[in-house]
């Protein structure tokens, strides 16, 4: 019997130790948003909905449902449940539209000072037939350092009648200009916003990427199409390292245990030495009690002792 349990406890303690592993890859989490012209969205049965569903992997999602909503229905990934099976293979999107930022954060969702920042947003999801909201999309650490042409390409494999506008470095391609090159209508639309270097991660950034986004969007529906729009965010993760930099490279001393560290260590020092203690008391209370001692013990009788 103790050996089961023994043996029970290792095989939950390396279960625990190997989720622990995996679980501490550094991802980030970033919102994706998709709304369209159409009831391709209602899953549900609901034109506006959230979803607070914390999907894994940023590229698989939105390349699952790029690739459903060209194939109408045909090949929906199960991890998705956001779009309308019946209305997209009745009438599936003729164009999607996806837009790549870097600056919206998922904190300005939950932020009442950027609510006005996210008005340009709010209202193209609001006259759309149905939306969906995601604020919580994981983004591996690694490759949102990557290069970003790269993760357009690996977007784009697959896929036929696709354009890229602004993606590439230094470019400034419109979305009219491409369309008139081209030449044919494209099935799936994608651009990339661009702000700049000295302005990113800020309010004006923010406001400068939706900027971009609306004119997109209007740029898109001047075609007068069964119109998809994906707004999607891979986060900026090089702030996060330069941050991480600036710390390291402080004159700060993290060696020397100040005087709010040392009070914190003795109250920490006092806490594990009254839990031992407390500990200790009471496994000598239940031996004492187990070992369950008379209060009071008889008296000898008079004959015994006198016969003695």
């Amino acid at each position: 019997m103790g050996r089961t349990v023994y043996f029970l406890l290792l095989v939950v303690f390396i279960g625990v130790a190997a989720h622990a592993k995996a679980s501490a890859v550094p991802a980030i989490t970033a919102p994706l948003f998709s709304w369209a012209n159409e009831k391709y969205l209602s899953a549900a049965g609901q034109a506006s909905r959230t979803s607070y569903q914390v999907y894994g992997d940023f590229s698989s999602t939105l390349k699952g449902l790029i690739t459903s909503a060209v194939s109408h229905g045909s090949e929906i990934p199960s991890q998705l449940d956001w779009l309308d099976m019946q209305a997209v293979q009745q009438q599936g999107p003729e164009v999607v539209l996806v837009v790549l930022g870097n600056q919206l954060k998922t904190s300005h969702l939950r932020s009442k000072a950027a609510q006005s920042m996210l008005a340009p947003l709010q209202r193209l999801m609001d006259k759309a037939e149905s939306s969906i909201s995601v604020p919580y999309v994981m983004h591996d650490v690694s490759a949102a350092l990557g290069n970003r042409e790269k993760g357009v390409q690996e977007l784009t494999a697959g896929l036929d009648k696709t354009i890229v506008v602004g993606c590439e470095g230094g470019s400034e391609q419109s979305i009219e200009s491409a369309l008139q090159a081209v030449g044919e209508e494209p099935h799936v639309i994608i651009t990339c916003t661009q702000v700049q270097e000295g302005s990113a991660g800020t309010p004006q950034a923010v406001a400068a990427e939706l900027q971009q986004l609306q004119e997109a969007h209007d740029a898109v529906a001047a075609l007068n199409k069964r119109q998809l729009t994906v707004y999607a965010v891979q986060p900026d993760a090089s702030a996060l390292v330069q941050q991480r930099r600036r710390l390291q490279s402080s004159n700060a001393d993290v060696g020397v245990c100040g005087q709010l560290c040392q009070t914190q260590v003795k109250w920490l020092e006092g806490i594990l030495a009254a839990f031992i203690l407390t500990l200790a008391a009471f496994s000598g209370m239940c031996c004492l009690y187990m070992l369950d001692t008379p209060t009071r013990f008889e008296k000898p009788k008079e004959g015994t002792s006198r016969a003695e």
